[in-house]
């Protein structure tokens, strides 16, 4: 009877994985970061979804920060969500 598969084996395969989906993570966050990067700051929508995404600003905090209503958060979001870039 061939030997079972042990917990090193399990725990050694678990560790590859970790480590190659780390190594994935870190070429996409790269990816992004050079896509976020080209962004232009003139325009309001790439302006928002930068400091979404690469700041990681709040909606509501753009939103005070742009026109300093809270209320308007959501506009900004679905506004930014529907731009084409």
């Amino acid at each position: 009877m061939p030997p079972a598969e042990g917990a090193g084996d399990r725990l050694g395969s678990a560790v590859a994985r970790i480590t190659d989906i780390k190594i994935d993570i870190q070429a996409l966050t790269l990816r992004r970061d050079m896509a976020l990067n080209l962004l232009s700051r003139d325009r309001f929508e790439e302006n928002c979804i930068y400091l979404f995404f690469k700041l990681g600003w709040s909606w509501r905090r753009i939103a005070r920060k742009v026109d300093g209503r809270p209320d308007t958060s959501e506009a900004i979001r679905k506004a930014c969500e529907r731009y084409q870039w």
